[in-house]
């Protein structure tokens, strides 16, 4: 288990969640990492449903986090990043497959790491959208704290390269 994470967008909240893959943010690489994305209300296009770019994460390419909040503090740690920015997405809807889908609450979405995906924002007068987001990360994956990642709330006892295995990431299911 490597962390959970509560979105809640308020409503009449305009703002978009940019688009954006999640691993980037974290430092930590490889390929089995995945999200867990729980549905705690109703949630459709008019309060942000979450929509993805089908196949993206097999695009190749790991993208420059895009800070959520313009001018906090990880707007400075991101522009330092070296990888390249995102593609302008919304600019060019049309070229891609996006997808989303209604949700009832306790219904859940499970997409991997390096999945492109943003969300409107809540256009509604009254309805909250909240989900809890599940990380957990497979056997390759890796600590690899870089520069341009989230700053953790406190930083695991691993060197660079180490198994995401410590008190802070729980094994969640043994091998049989």
């Amino acid at each position: 288990f490597f962390y959970d994470q509560l979105f809640v967008k308020e409503p009449g909240t305009a703002h978009p969640t940019p688009w954006h893959q999640d691993q980037p943010y974290w430092a930590v690489s490889g390929w089995q990492i995945a999200t867990v994305w729980i549905a705690l209300d109703h949630v459709d296009r008019s309060n942000g449903a979450v929509e993805f770019i089908a196949g993206s994460h097999a695009w190749g390419t790991r993208f420059r986090p895009t800070a959520f909040i313009k001018g906090g503090e990880n707007d400075a740690r991101f522009r330092d990043s070296p990888l390249p920015a995102i593609p302008d997405i919304e600019a060019e809807r049309a070229k891609h497959d996006i997808r989303w889908w209604e949700m009832q609450p306790g219904d859940c979405l499970v997409f991997h790491a390096m999945i492109v995906h943003g969300a409107p924002g809540n256009l509604t007068p009254g309805a909250r959208r909240r989900g809890l987001a599940l990380r957990y990360t497979g056997d390759d994956a890796r600590y690899d704290p870089r520069p341009g990642t989230f700053k953790m709330v406190r930083e695991p006892d691993l060197a660079a390269g180490a198994p995401m295995t410590c008190d802070l990431f729980p094994r969640v299911w043994p091998r049989a």
